[in-house]
């Protein structure tokens, strides 16, 4: 029986990097499922052999980790050695110990542990994310790539990705063969695919740009490129085209808060245009949120507005006309010398 050899012995601790082995193991071969009872995808398993990495060197320097040695306790001291070692950020450690308590959570439901990791966490914060405007896609449709051709194709798939919200594994699906995923109903056309995260099934209209962009293509994108050069190619491709503003970021790395300075080209990502989507459709008021939601996969409307963050940017624009930013105040101009200009630059 799966597992037979570990349970436990009186007297007698278990090693738990041999522990965790065997649960990998068991998700990359299919002998253990997701609590949905999928089989796990292979990004999830790749997820957990990065993460053992950590492990393997935290032992290192600790001893051999053991099973029952493990609770809440233990994982404070794993995650300061995470913070101030190997001076992770908050999101990243958040992550680590997410994956050991899955672990745990295992090994208590096969009867293999008395402990599932109750009372052990640690917290996730939301770090800088941009999104694309409307006038930022005009930008980059308005961008004159010259004889850099394969730019100016990720051009234009990035910009029909910002109307579509696709995850990037189902994008590429849909670029395969788009006629097998579109769908007519009366005037209107729509995307309808199985996503592969999860099963489901998305509808999604079809907006007049993707319509246009379908058309130049002639609905055949002439192969497929992977994400990494997805990712690489839209941050080039942001730098010519000027989307370069700079954006003011923040982040918790080895314990201590970090406001940094990057342009807007540097951040983004496939991500990007998945977040501009669910981003601009907020901001358009035609949409209700659990109709966005539908399209992106969100189940929960914390990890929808975690991945939108347009909540500040809302509200700014439905106060914007407000009379108090109208009050008539007239401000005479002052003329100022330079030895004024200097003493203001240096307050």
């Amino acid at each position: 029986m799966f597992f037979s050899k570990w349970f436990k012995k009186k007297g007698r601790k278990r090693a738990f990097l041999p522990l965790y082995d065997e649960i990998v193991e068991g998700m990359r071969t299919g002998k253990i499922l997701t609590p949905k009872k999928d089989k796990y995808k292979k990004g999830s398993v790749y997820n957990y052999v990065k993460r053992r990495i950590a492990i393997v060197e935290y032992e290192a320097e600790t001893g051999v980790i053991c099973l029952e040695d493990i609770c809440p306790e233990w994982a404070d001291e794993f995650i300061l050695f995470l913070m101030e070692q190997k001076q992770y950020c908050k999101n990243t450690i958040a992550t680590h110990i997410a994956g050991v308590k899955a672990v745990l959570n295992i090994l208590y439901k096969k009867g293999i542990s008395e402990y599932n990791g109750t009372g052990i966490g640690t917290s996730k914060e939301l770090t800088t994310a941009v999104f694309s405007s409307i006038e930022d896609l005009q930008v980059l449709l308005n961008t004159d790539f010259g004889d850099r051709e394969a730019l100016s194709r990720v051009r234009y798939v990035y910009v029909m990705h910002c109307f579509l919200g696709l995850r990037f594994s189902d994008l590429r699906k849909f670029l395969r063969d788009p006629k097998t995923y579109l769908r007519h109903h009366g005037n209107s056309q729509f995307v309808e695919l199985k996503t592969q995260k999860n099963g489901e099934v998305v509808v999604i209209p079809i907006a007049d740009v993707v319509k246009q962009i379908l058309d130049i293509f002639g609905y055949d994108f002439n192969g497929l490129f992977t994400y990494q050069h997805y990712n690489k190619s839209i941050r080039e491709m942001a730098e010519i085209a000027g989307l370069t503003n700079k954006i003011e970021c923040t982040r918790t790395k080895a314990g201590v808060r970090q406001d940094y300075i990057m342009r807007k080209c540097d951040m983004m990502s496939s991500h990007t245009a998945r977040r501009t989507f669910a981003t601009n459709a907020m901001l358009s008021k035609d949409f209700n949120m659990t109709a966005i939601m539908k399209i992106t996969g969100h189940r929960t409307v914390n990890s929808f507005e975690r991945y939108v963050r347009c909540n500040v940017l809302e509200s700014a624009i439905n106060v914007a006309g407000n009379a108090f930013f109208k009050i008539p105040l007239v401000v005479n101009p002052v003329l100022l010398n330079d030895n004024d200009l200097i003493k203001i630059e240096g307050a």
